[in-house]
Parts: C-alpha cells; structure tokens; sequence
C-alpha cells in the first residue's frame, strides 16, 4: 500500500453569515453546478453562506485546501468576492466566520469496501463516551456508555458474516469539551483525483466560533473572511487540527486497540484460537490485533514461534473457509494518518 504521499490535510468548508441580507431563497454559484463553490440559505434574519473552498480550485472537494494551495490564493479570493458582488453586493470582509472544517483525506489505494467500512465502524467505537458520575449523588455511571455521535448512516453486508451487520458510513460528534470543536467521520465513494478508482476515508475536525478565535487569537470577537484567508490563517488551522487530532483522537485510538488487545489476550485463556477470535469479533476491526493477542499468549505459554505461525495459519484458513472477513489495513491507514498528522514546517 501506498503511504503518505496518499493522506491529505486542508480545509474544506467555511460557514459565515452576513446581516442585513436576506435572500429569498437558496443560492449557488455558479447557478447550473450540482457541487457549487458557494451556497446562500435564508436563515431568520440573517444569510448563511457555505464555501467549499477547494471547488475553486479544483472540480470537487475530494481534497482540502492546503497550505501548498496558498500559492492560488489570490485568485481564490477575486473569485469568491466578484461571486459575492454579483448575488448579495457584498465582499469577504463583510462575512462573519462561524465554522470551519478542516479535513484529513486518505486515498486507499483501491477499492477496499472492507478495510473503509471496517474504519469507519473503528472509529464510530474510538468516539464513544463513557457516562460521568453524578456529582449531586456521587453516582458512578461508568458501566454505561453511550455513543456521542448525532447520526450514524450504515448499510446491511450479505454474503459474508462480518464484524458487524451494520455498517457505519458516517457519524458527527456532539461538540468536544474544550467548547471548540467537534469531528465528523465518513467514507466516500471512488474517484480518481489519484489516478485510480480508489475508496477514501475522511476525517474532519469542525472549528465553531470559539474555535477559530482560539486558533486565530484575534480579541476582538469575531472573525471575517478576509481573517480567514490567508497563508498563515490556512497554516494556523492545519497545525491546530493536527494537534487536536494528537491530544483528543489519538490517545482514544491507542486507548482502544490496548483493551481489544487485552480481551483477545483474557479470552485465549479460556477458549481455542479460533473460538476466541469468534467471541471478541466485534472489536477485532483489523487483524494486527488478533495476531499481537495471539503471539503474546504463546510466549507466555512458552510456545515457539513455529506453533504461534501455524496456529495462525489454521485460524486464518478456517475463517476464509467460513466466508468470515476481517481488513488487514485498518491499523496501516491509520499509522499513515497519524505521520501525516504530525506538525512540520512545510507541508
């Protein structure tokens, strides 16, 4: 598989509002697109616009807009302002910034249906929140858990028995606790900005208000666009996803590959190999962590290596015997977004 070159990291789309201007109706530009660069929705009193910022670079926004996309900035800006004029009389410095998406973009390399559902049902399990105790009470609630996510979309795999019926095709977070951001997950279908039909995997981290003045530091309460804009404003909010992708995401993900790995661990004491991985299936989303489980339990049992490789082979004949399908890339694609979510000078 292909690394890093194929994992992208830019913003994708910017929300602002404008008072005093209130259209009839909704909007685009340019009017005949069906993935328009702008959008205008009437909201109360208000306007909200919608700019996929990538669109005006480029047809689609398979890909964000990056830092090394700056170097087009100004004609990104004479476009979207001569768009403005001609619909609401309007400039960028009169849009008022709500939310920004900034986007990591991983091209799979090929079709991979399994390993991009399989993703996608990993981390709507990393974003799941265990329930507070009860202050008022000192009631703990830690056996409960209940999923943060608003929606969850899925789909229903025959043919094959596989981690789980459902399939997750997408989900968004409620707002993170720092009050700053939230995170959207989904998969796309094929396309072929990479020069290849391929399936992608998108993480977003979404930035409200207070989100983008933190990461702008600007003190007077509100941003524009024409804040917003700019080479090192594009930097600012690339760097501070990935550190939130460090501080928040990643610790979850670890979090939980260590307790899948452990279950697998305990379970092996008390059942075959292959009957364990049939017990624990459900959070077996890559097979790494089947196969650490396994080689650990035959060190303990002072087992060699040759037993461990053969036992695995036995394991992995049978679930292919019973039409049982586990991603092998899971953890790989994953390693390749955390390298590439790692802050450098130069993107």
């Amino acid at each position: 598989m292909r690394t890093r070159k194929n994992v992208s990291i830019g913003i994708d789309g910017i929300t602002c509002i404008v008072s005093g201007c209130l259209v009839p109706c909704e909007t685009k530009f340019p009017e005949d697109s069906d993935k328009p660069l702008i959008r205008l929705i009437p909201k109360y009193s208000t306007t909200e616009i919608g700019i996929i910022l990538p669109r005006a670079i480029r047809q689609n926004n398979n890909i964000g807009f990056r830092v090394s996309d700056t170097k087009m900035l100004l004609d990104v800006v004479q476009t979207i302002n001569r768009a403005l004029k001609t619909m609401i009389s309007r400039d960028w410095s009169e849009l008022i910034v709500k939310q920004i998406e900034v986007a990591c973009t991983v091209d799979m390399g090929c079709v991979d249906e399994l390993t991009v559902d399989s993703i996608m049902s990993f981390m709507s399990r990393v974003f799941l929140q265990v329930d507070r105790p009860s202050k008022e009470r000192n009631i703990k609630n830690s056996v409960r858990t209940k999923p943060i996510m608003k929606y969850v979309t899925g789909k229903r795999r025959n043919g094959h028995t596989f981690l789980k019926d459902e399939v997750t095709k997408s989900f968004e977070t409620s707002i993170c606790t720092n009050r700053r951001l939230k995170f959207k997950c989904y998969s796309k279908g094929a396309f072929s900005e990479f020069g290849g039909d391929t399936s992608i995997f998108r993480l977003e981290g979404v930035y409200c208000e207070r989100g983008i003045i933190h990461v702008l530091k600007k003190k007077d309460g509100y941003i524009t666009l024409q804040d917003v804009l700019k080479q090192d404003a594009i930097r600012k909010f690339i760097d501070q996803f990935k550190v939130d992708y460090a501080e928040i995401v990643l610790p979850q993900m670890r979090g939980f590959l260590k307790e899948a790995e452990q279950l697998m661990f305990d379970q092996l004491h008390h059942s075959s190999a292959y009957n364990a991985l049939l017990i624990n299936r459900d959070v077996v989303y890559d097979m790494r962590i089947y196969r650490k489980a396994l080689k650990r339990y035959y060190k303990e049992q002072n087992k060699s290596d040759g037993a461990y490789r053969k036992m695995l082979s036995s394991v992995t004949k049978r679930m292919q015997g019973e039409g049982i399908d586990i991603s092998d890339r899971v953890i790989v694609i994953l390693e390749d977004v955390s390298s590439a979510m790692k802050i450098s000078d130069t993107d």
